[in-house]
């Protein structure tokens, strides 16, 4: 199963720049676990505190954009003989920056938590600014009837921050939602906050957050992500549902 991608856009101003930087085998420092107590053991990583980001791979996807796949260093102590060990375990992420029409300088990242503070991090330190990318939002909660319009019956939806003292967050899911007692109630009378849909995209069920987030449980998606999320992006633009921080 894949992961969902989080959206970002890289500002016009520093697109071509990241581009160019971006080479197989470039390695960045981009942090440094903080030393703090005179007991953290360094030998394990060679007394070396940074935290490192390789480029392993760079692939151009026809005039859609490029496919990186990075390894991403984080850290972690573990405890022995009363000693705190430091560690700094890695993993594989990949991210995909579009140079085509339209979704120019969008970025799809397939990780999220520390692995994604990670790389924005990392690109902030290649560039020298933290200042070279918009966080994009989906704009669901006021724009469900759009939504509708441009994409048919919702299969399932999450609401939270609910003004009920059980209820806090919900999830439902089945066949015209808008219908249901449910999807009323929770958005209406409890004043819920649509945070999540499930929309049909061609017969895949496709996951929309507001926090700025895409995936789909479907094979086909994972084969065809790259186009599927451009197309998505288009119209979710012309609708006036995307938002940049």
């Amino acid at each position: 199963m894949g992961k969902s991608c989080k959206i970002v856009k890289v500002k016009p101003l520093h697109l071509g720049n990241l581009l160019d930087l971006l080479a197989p085998e470039t390695t960045i420092d981009y942090d440094e676990i903080p030393i703090q107590r005179n007991d953290l053991d360094l030998s394990l990583i060679n007394n070396d505190p940074k935290l490192y980001t390789k480029i392993i791979s760079r692939e151009e996807y026809n005039e859609l954009g490029v496919e990186f796949k990075a390894k991403i260093e984080s850290w972690m102590t573990v405890e022995s003989a009363g000693r705190l060990i430091a560690l700094k375990p890695a993993n594989k992420i990949t991210f995909f920056i579009y140079t085509a029409e339209k979704v120019e300088g969008f970025m799809a990242i397939f990780t999220k938590g520390k692995l994604l503070k990670g790389l924005i991090a990392t690109i902030s330190k290649l560039l020298g600014t933290t200042d070279w990318y918009y966080d994009v939002t989906f704009n669901i909660h006021e724009n469900e009837e759009v939504l509708r319009r441009e994409f048919g019956n919702f299969s399932r939806f999450y609401t939270r921050d609910m003004d009920h003292e059980l209820v806090k967050n919900a999830a439902v899911g089945g066949i015209r939602l808008e219908d249901s007692p449910d999807y009323r109630r929770f958005l209406e009378e409890y004043g819920g906050y649509l945070s999540v849909l499930f929309i049909d995209y061609g017969g895949l069920e496709i996951m929309l957050s507001s926090s700025g987030r895409i995936w789909s449980p479907k094979k086909e998606f994972e084969e065809r992500k790259y186009e599927i999320i451009k197309d998505l992006l288009i119209r979710l633009e012309e609708i006036g549902v995307l938002e940049y921080h």
